[in-house]
């Protein structure tokens, strides 16, 4: 199988995942046996996997340890990038990025696009093939769908994949109500995170990281965690808690 990202594609024949261990969860022994979904985050046959589900690049460590076969690759550089991972071609849907794609696709038995530009990239990359396709929705399903002809392209390119992995059970509805995708066909995984990288605080950590962000002891905080962008609205959080008395907000994000 293989994943397919803006940014990072991993593969193996195999065993495979994205942040939410998509193809594990459809394809993996454990599913297979069981002839049904498999959630891996709970799955006990995946126990020694939990840390690897948000980090691709420790999945293709892992895999290749344990003798899979695994490729990682990307569609086109992007703005800034930072991977040293193989580039498939200059831009997401050029005719050379295309024809790329589609031989990795023929080597494949089943291939998970990750969000965005994939969904137009692996529809046109696999046509023809027979070989299906998972597509992982990683925002809000309408927001790059906004006007009737964007919808109607996007509904029809769903219609294509075998299956389609939502973020939350809200997700899953608007891909449902807005796409015309039938239900059977959408699975909920939400985000995991290394818990490695999240351990937990002492009272003294955390009263050092209130006094070096000026937030006073005792007060309630609330986080906005994203990308300071428009379909993450960070504006509304800000005006949201700004109606709230005695509350302070910590807004974190990235371009």
């Amino acid at each position: 199988p293989w994943l397919v990202r803006n940014a990072v594609q991993v593969g193996t024949w195999n065993i495979v995942t994205s942040n939410g261990f998509n193809v594990a969860a459809l394809y993996s022994p454990e599913a297979e046996d069981l002839g049904a979904f498999v959630d891996p985050v709970y799955n006990p046959g995946f126990d020694d996997m939990r840390l690897l589900q948000f980090d691709e690049a420790a999945w293709n460590d892992e895999l290749t340890r344990r003798g899979h076969r695994v490729r990682t690759v990307a569609l086109h550089p992007g703005p800034n990038p930072t991977l040293d991972v193989e580039i498939l071609g200059r831009t997401r849907l050029g005719w050379g990025t295309l024809r790329n794609l589609r031989a990795c696709c023929r080597q494949a038995s089943v291939v998970v696009a990750h969000g965005s530009s994939t969904l137009p990239a692996t529809t046109l990359a696999t046509t023809g093939t027979g070989i299906p396709f998972v597509y992982r929705n990683i925002g809000d399903p309408l927001y790059w769908a906004s006007n009737w002809h964007r919808r109607l392209r996007t509904r029809a390119l769903l219609s294509r994949a075998s299956r389609v992995v939502a973020l939350t059970e809200e997700a899953g509805r608007r891909v449902a109500r807005c796409y015309g995708v039938d239900e059977g066909r959408i699975s909920v995984i939400p985000n995991g995170v290394p818990v490695r990288d999240f351990p937990r605080r002492t009272a003294d950590e955390a009263a050092a990281a209130r006094q070096a962000l000026s937030v006073p002891p005792g007060s309630v905080v609330a986080v906005s965690l994203g990308s300071l962008s428009p379909e993450k609205d960070p504006v509304t959080a800000v005006e949201a808690i700004g109606r709230l008395p005695d509350r302070w907000m910590l807004l974190v994000g990235g371009d």
